[in-house]
Parts: structure tokens; sequence; C-alpha cells
């Protein structure tokens, strides 16, 4: 690693730490005054993803309204490079370290949740101005408008509950949100505001990092995401999803048929995670990192069960200034329940 550094970046660093990670590995850089991230790829078919990421972060490095990581160029002027190293073909590249505490490592509080909710919509409201085809074109399995490309995971889900409970909400987000889901707004998204993905200083949320799963897709889906994961380590879910949508309003107002879909996003970032998870687990079972929201994804999916949709709107719709919706009645569920499961049917023949 030293090598490489030296040779494409000019730089001479004092230590480096490997650090946990998903797929790819990443490495803390220290030189005598700065701090860096030095990323490695094995899969060299993301590289146009990653220049596409790279423009993304040039673009967002003039926002003062958060922090976030600025890529550092190659002594040649690149960002990203192929390289031969240990007789394979792997990616690099180097970004700059952002400096905070990672949400976490900290109590949920109110100041942290509602600055993130401020955070988010001005990162969303940046990225509405900003077009990449390459991005727009990307299909793959963090995408929650992708998640047929999870479910096909469910079998590898270890606990039966798990898997029962990811089935339910997978047919219940076919039942109430695709057959709306065109209406939705869509743009550019960070895609994963987890809780090591988001920094605070002095107690503030103040920066966001790893874009490596940024997306096209609904809008609704980056407060979604955060949600699950501002929350999943509390057990008043919706207090938490409260204080965050009402932040994020704030800056970008949301609309009826977001807060209507709100419910079944969440859920179904959490059977995307719990898909995901499981085939990583099979793929590569000595990366503890994979596996570390398991437990939580998993005791989130049991307690959502047990919140109406029609009870978390209509919380969702009061933070955001608009009027309670009657709930259906029974009858008129089941009616368009069956309304549905035989249009479905009809279309198969």
């Amino acid at each position: 690693m030293e090598t490489l550094l030296q040779n494409y970046f000019g730089l001479f660093p004092l230590k480096i730490e490997k650090l946990n990670g998903y797929e790819n590995i990443n490495y803390l850089v220290k030189t005598n005054n700065q701090k860096y991230i030095f990323k490695t790829y094995s899969d060299v078919k993301v590289f146009q993803v990653l220049i596409s990421e790279t423009e993304a972060l040039n673009y967002l490095s003039k926002a003062k309204d958060f922090d976030s990581p600025k890529p550092i160029k190659f002594l040649d002027g690149s960002y990203v490079k192929r390289v031969i190293w240990n007789d394979t073909e792997i990616l690099i590249r180097l970004i700059s370290f952002v400096e905070g505490d990672f949400i976490g490592e900290l109590n949920v509080n109110d100041n942290i949740v509602n600055s993130l909710g401020l955070m988010l919509g001005k990162l969303n409201l940046k990225l509405q101005s900003w077009s990449n085809y390459t991005i727009k074109s990307r299909e793959f399995e963090w995408n929650l408008d992708c998640f047929l490309m999870s479910k096909d995971y469910i079998d590898q889900i270890e606990s039966f509950e798990d898997r029962k409970l990811v089935q339910y909400f997978f047919q219940q987000y076919e039942f109430e949100v695709l057959p709306i889901s065109g209406n939705l707004r869509k743009s550019i998204i960070h895609n994963d505001a987890n809780e090591w993905n988001l920094l605070t200083k002095n107690g503030i949320s103040s920066g966001i990092i790893d874009f490596g799963d940024i997306s096209y897709a609904a809008l609704i889906n980056e407060l979604a995401i955060a949600i699950v994961y501002i929350s999943y380590r509390e057990s008043d879910y919706l207090h938490w999803a409260e204080k965050l949508i009402a932040s994020y309003h704030s800056i970008i107002p949301l609309e009826e048929l977001e807060l209507k879909v709100l419910y079944y996003k969440i859920s179904l970032r959490l059977c995307v995670s719990a898909c995901n998870s499981a085939k990583a687990k099979k793929e590569n079972p000595k990366n503890k990192y994979i596996t570390h929201s398991e437990s939580k994804v998993s005791n989130m999916l049991r307690a959502w069960i047990k919140i109406s949709p029609y009870h978390a709107e209509n919380r969702f719709r009061k933070v955001c200034g608009f009027k309670a919706l009657k709930t259906p009645s029974i009858s008129s569920l089941i009616s368009k329940r069956k309304k549905f499961f035989s249009s479905n049917i009809s279309k198969l023949h």
C-alpha cells in the first residue's frame, strides 16, 4: 500500500490502518499533517460507477451545509485508476477524511435527529439539481426500487420467523405501493444514510460519507432508509420517525403520496437489508461487518408488523400539517385486496 500511495499520489504515510467494509477494502492513511481514505475494489466492473460517484462528490464539495468526502487526484490528474496489485487487477482511489463522531457511537437524541433531517433535506435539495446517466441507469440490490433482486435471497435468511416476515412485507409492498410507485418523485439520492455513514460535531449532524450506494430512485427512499438506521437501536420507532420527518419536511416539503408509502418503504428497507446481508454472509462468512446490523433489523421487523400502516401514516401526516385520514373498514380492505389479486391473476393468462 505504501508503494501505491507514493507512486500514484506522492504521499508518504506514517500509518496505514485497515477499516471495516462491506465489499471493497478501505484504509485510513495518516501522513504528518493529513488523513485520507484509500479505497480499493476487486470488482473492476464498477469503474464507471466510481467515476460518476467522484463527479457527485466534486459537485457536493461546494456545499456549505454539510461535510462530505472530497476526491483526491492522482499525480496524473485522474481520480480512479486500474492497477495490478499482488498479480490481480484492482481499482484504487483516494478521498479526504471527514472529521466527526459517528451517530452509531452516540445515543440518539432530539438534536441529532432534528439536525439529521435538515442535513438530508439539504443534501437531497442539492442533488435534485445534478444528473448523471450512469447513476440513473444503475440497477443493483441496494436500490429499493430494484427490490426484486433482493427478494431472490429470502431463502438464505436463517431465521424461519424472519423469512416469513420478509415474505409478508414484500407482498404487502407489492400490493400497497407498486401500483402507485410511478407517481412518486424521483431523484439521485445517497441511498445509505446509516449510523456508520453519518457524522456529528458538537452533538449536531454534520456530515455524510460513503456514497457507494448512490442511486436514482424514489426521493422518499432516502428518508425511509434514514428512519430505519436512526431508530432501530431504540424502541419507539415512530417517535424518532416523526422527528426526522418534521425536520426533513421543513427543507423539502413531503407530498401526501410519499407519506402514504413511507411505512411500506421503511419495511422494504428492513427486508432488503435482511436478504442482502444473508446472501453476503453466505458468500463471506468471516466478514463480521456484514452482520453488524442483523439483530437490530430482525428486532425492528418483528416490532414493525405490530404497527398499523394507517396509524403510522396519520402520525406522519400530522407532523407535516396534513389532516388525519379515516381508517378504512375491514370490508373495504378485503374488497381492495381481492380486486388486486384477481387483476394480477388475469395478467398471467
